[in-house]
């Protein structure tokens, strides 16, 4: 009977467990919009900082999400977009469309961005985008050293469209977002332990 008592208890442990764990995933899913820091440039055009992530190696994953609304008339389309960055601090650039008929000639790394006034790198050559074509895409980079006041840019028409983030506001999102979250014990070999229903965070 007291063998059967035990058994129940763990198994009200590991439920209790696992509802947490999913009210957890649950409340970080509903928190990454509150997170976000978005700026509007004007023309329908909006960029929000979505993520920011710590590496844990001196080097940060940043994630824009850019956005049109359709509008046309006085809306021009996108000819180019840039990011402001220091020169030799950023790398990995890629770009992924989510919505709409975005398509672009070439990823200029820069630094030199040639008529925009700031250094960084540029979805050069972009066409599908405003002027009454709606969309969505994200430009993913990573950031070596420490966060940066970047601005971005949307060529339209003849028109320099320009917000500012401040390296404050980077870190907002990267704190929001609860940053990287590191293992606090030391994981046993193979990464579990025999015998065990609830784990080695529980039984350590």
């Amino acid at each position: 009977m007291k063998a059967l008592i035990a058994k129940f208890k763990r198994l009200q442990l590991i439920i209790l467990v696992f509802l947490s764990f999913i009210g957890l995933l649950i409340n970080n899913l509903q928190g990454q919009g509150e997170c976000d820091i978005e700026y509007n440039h004007g023309q329908g055009y909006n960029t929000t900082i979505t993520s920011v992530t710590d590496d844990g190696d001196n080097s940060y994953t940043i994630v824009l999400n850019i956005k049109h609304n359709g509008c046309s008339g006085n809306c021009k389309a996108m000819a180019h977009y840039s990011v402001e960055a220091q020169p030799g601090t950023y790398s990995d650039v890629f770009v992924t469309v989510i919505s709409g008929n975005l398509n672009y000639e070439n990823i200029n790394m820069g630094p030199d961005l040639g008529g925009d006034p700031f250094t960084g790198f540029r979805l050069s050559g972009t066409a599908g985008f405003g002027n009454g074509n709606p969309g969505e895409f994200t430009i993913t980079y990573t950031l070596t050293g420490d966060l940066q006041n970047q601005q971005t840019l949307v060529k339209s028409g003849n028109k320099d469209l320009i917000v500012a983030f401040t390296a404050e506001e980077f870190q907002s999102v990267l704190d929001c977002l609860g940053g990287n979250i590191f293992p606090y014990y030391p994981p046993p070999e193979g990464g579990k332990l025999e015998n065990s229903l609830i784990g080695p965070e529980l039984t350590s």
